[in-house]
């Protein structure tokens, strides 16, 4: 099934309980990816790497927790999201 097939089922749909019943499992499926995401991250990244991020910032990492990193920029410190963590420098 492709992404425009898809689209045009939930267009299809015509009652409010098919589509809080999709709206949970995309929510699910959301939070999956997320996590995935965020595991992946702490496997490749560690304290001190030099990063870069989605928005086109820099940074050192200061510490990594479970969803977050602690990451100095510019001598500020910020909670930056593993997801938003895109590759070193």
């Amino acid at each position: 099934m492709n992404l425009n097939t898809i689209l045009k089922n939930i267009r299809d749909i015509d009652n409010m309980q098919d589509l809080v019943a999709i709206n949970e499992a995309l929510r699910d499926q959301h939070n999956v990816i997320k996590k995935m995401a965020a595991r992946a991250a702490k496997a490749v990244y560690r304290r001190a790497d030099k990063i870069k991020m989605s928005n086109g910032k820099t940074g050192t990492i200061i510490e990594i927790k479970r969803t977050k990193a602690v990451v100095d920029i510019e001598g500020e410190r910020w909670r930056v999201p593993l997801t938003m963590i895109v590759g070193k420098v």
